[in-house]
């Protein structure tokens, strides 16, 4: 029986998986030596699976699979601005979440593993940068804290509750750094009062993208935190 005439069901078959946008279609492009799949910098071009029968050597006669990328709910992830110019515009949401209150999934549903339950979780988390120049606003400061390297975080969503762990203070009287540090800083508010009390924001942001977020002690997932510097009144402990 010829190579081209092996069913397929004896053929070796050899599947590509992995996450959204990981590169799986390009692999396979270069295996089959074809334009076999689309290959795009849009995440969830492939959405079914692609098959091409060929002999590949050593092995001999395979089917190279090609799959839609796989992720925690099959929600496509989407730039969604929560809060616009003291306005709350978009809460995030998964696939249930949505359907429940009839909006548009946000595409925030996460687990930790394919044994854990999907939440509305947060991904990359950020205030965009401002216009003002961080020595002007440090300038601006009659006495306060230039807090820097931020650890852990946590909120109350039911009290609007907000608690973070900051790895150090940079004492700042009279609109000038004093040299005097603190460390460690523990960052205290009630959410809709520390939001009003922003008064600057800085024309330069980053991101950190090594962070976790859990549910207490379980749940663990990937997430990116980060900004600007803002100008704001907090308790700090």
């Amino acid at each position: 029986m010829g190579l081209n005439a092996q069913p397929y069901g004896e053929r070796v078959h050899i599947g590509f998986f992995g996450l959204r946008n990981a590169g799986k279609s390009s692999v396979v492009n270069r295996v089959t030596g074809q334009t076999l799949s689309i290959v795009s910098d849009v995440k969830g071009t492939t959405t079914d699976p692609v098959q091409k029968a060929m002999e590949l050597l050593p092995i001999g006669p395979v089917v190279i699979i090609d799959t839609p990328g796989i992720d925690d709910e099959g929600t496509l992830g989407t730039d969604t601005t929560v809060i616009d110019h003291g306005t709350l515009v978009t809460g995030i949401s998964d696939l249930v979440s949505a359907l429940r209150l009839g909006t548009t999934p946000t595409g925030n549903g996460k687990r930790e593993s394919f044994e854990r339950k999907v939440y509305s979780r947060m991904t990359n988390t950020y205030f965009t940068a401002g216009t003002d120049k961080l020595d002007d606003m440090i300038a601006s400061i009659e006495h306060g804290y230039l807090l820097e390297s931020v650890q852990s975080g946590m909120e109350d969503p039911k009290h609007w509750g907000i608690q973070c762990m900051v790895g150090l203070g940079r004492e700042i009287k009279d609109g000038k750094l004093t040299g005097k540090v603190v460390s460690p800083v523990t960052l205290t508010g009630y959410v809709p009062d520390l939001l009003k009390s922003i008064s600057m924001v800085s024309d330069k942001e980053e991101l950190f993208g090594s962070g976790m977020c859990g549910k207490g002690h379980k749940e663990w997932v990937k997430v990116s935190d980060g900004g600007p510097y803002l100008k704001c009144k907090v308790r700090l402990g």
